[in-house]
């Protein structure tokens, strides 16, 4: 029912995370070692793209704070943006060597792009619902 406490969504979000999260850094390391920067590794990709987690968290407060609305949306986009722009700028500061700087920029724009269509895809739909007691 509504307003419940449901423990199996949370092992359903946590898992739909991990595998987005898993794919999303196969996908990063095949266009880096296509690009000739294979010296990047799969952890360090990892944390470049765990930035989101920090932005969907602070959503999530948001969210549960205004039930919604304009307010939550345009912090999505600020939030989302800002994830990919600290991905964008901490991956370009990597040192690597590379046969094309052009494909490098390309893998490291997509990269950094896929970080706000994923905060898309994890962010709640938290139309019409708030906290309880939150005005």
């Amino acid at each position: 029912t509504v307003g419940e406490f449901d423990p199996e969504i949370l092992g359903a979000t946590a898992s739909f995370a991990g595998i987005l999260l898993f794919l999303e850094v196969l996908g990063a390391k095949l266009g880096f070692y296509i690009s000739g920067a294979s010296n990047i590794s799969f952890l360090d990709l990892t944390c470049y793209g765990g930035y989101k987690y920090v932005a969907l968290s602070l959503q999530v407060m948001l969210g549960l704070l205004t039930g919604g609305g304009m307010v939550y949306w345009g912090a999505f986009l600020y939030l989302a943006g800002a994830a990919a722009f600290a991905t964008y700028e901490c991956l370009r500061k990597v040192p690597v060597h590379v046969r094309s700087e052009e494909v490098l920029k390309l893998v490291i724009f997509g990269f950094a792009g896929c970080q706000v269509v994923l905060c898309w895809l994890l962010v709640p739909s938290l139309v019409g619902k708030k906290l309880p007691g939150v005005p």
